[in-house]
């Protein structure tokens, strides 16, 4: 049995766990977890497992079992955010669900279709529709382990999210860090106008997209507001770099529109914003 990396929970909900709806984000390598009392809209518990140095979802599927059938009521309600890179936009106004893979193709390069399921988000706040492959064998396992189980990408929440903060704003530039790779969304007058995301190994790797990108969007680095979240520590060589070429940073912590339990005070409040923003696609 794999046990938890960090495990943050509210003791005054043991014994209701199948009360609460569960939150995921899993990769190959990671499943991060969050438990929200949905009647009182309070997350109570956060826990992550680290499943191994896998480079593949095939390497990863016996570990992944083994996580979600030991430590998740089969009986939860539960959505889960796939990260990989197999994602892309489209204008729900020129979207159609037939032409779905049609769409993933003019980005990506599709292996074997035969081993994926297609699947669309709609993006409301950004009048968008997002279209991702999930891995066939992992959703056949998901819905075998759970009664009902919502099936999302995992930058829905934080495009979501964008939106609907831009609605009437002038400029949105935010940067959401994870372990190997980061997204940048920018929005002008509550429109989309970029979002991608970059893998990297080293902090020259980070600050060279980043760079490009404010290059290509023409953004004046000593103007421009940059709002960052994620998983990074504040004296981080990453977080030092920011500084040095961009003037204005702003670190964002959880959203104020829900209640956390005392308990997750113990996470730095910047840390997992994105998987906190998930019901947000529920």
């Amino acid at each position: 049995m794999k046990s938890p990396i960090k495990r943050f929970f509210d003791q005054s909900y043991l014994g209701r766990e199948k009360q609460l709806s569960v939150q995921l984000q899993i990769s190959p390598r990671y499943v991060y977890q969050t438990f929200l009392d949905s009647a009182n809209n309070v997350f109570v518990g956060y826990q992550e497992f680290y499943l191994g140095e896998h480079d593949s979802w095939d390497a990863a599927y016996e570990d992944l079992e083994l996580v979600l059938a030991k430590n998740i009521s089969s009986e939860i309600n539960i959505s889960v955010g796939l990260i990989n890179s197999l994602f892309t936009l489209v204008p729900t106004s020129l979207f159609s669900s037939e032409a779905a893979l049609d769409y993933l193709k003019l980005n990506h390069e599709i292996v074997d279709e035969n081993q994926l399921t297609i699947h669309e988000n709609q993006i409301e706040s950004v009048e968008s529709t997002l279209v991702f492959a999930f891995p066939k064998r992992l959703k056949q396992m998901l819905l075998q382990q759970f009664a009902a189980c919502h099936i999302l990408h995992y930058s829905s929440p934080l495009l979501e999210f964008s939106g609907l903060e831009n609605k009437t704003g002038k400029e949105s530039f935010k940067i959401h860090i994870q372990y190997d790779h980061f997204d940048i969304v920018y929005l002008n007058h509550g429109k989309l106008v970029f979002i991608n995301r970059f893998n990297y190994q080293t902090v020259e790797d980070f600050i060279y997209y980043l760079l490009y990108v404010v290059e290509q969007l023409h953004l004046d680095r000593e103007k421009v507001e940059l709002e960052v979240f994620g998983e990074f520590e504040k004296q981080s060589a990453i977080y030092e770099m920011l500084f040095k070429y961009i003037r204005n940073i702003q670190i964002r912590e959880r959203t104020p529109n829900m209640k956390y339990s005392a308990v997750l005070s113990e996470l730095p409040k910047h840390y997992y914003f994105n998987l906190f923003n998930q019901y947000l696609c529920e």
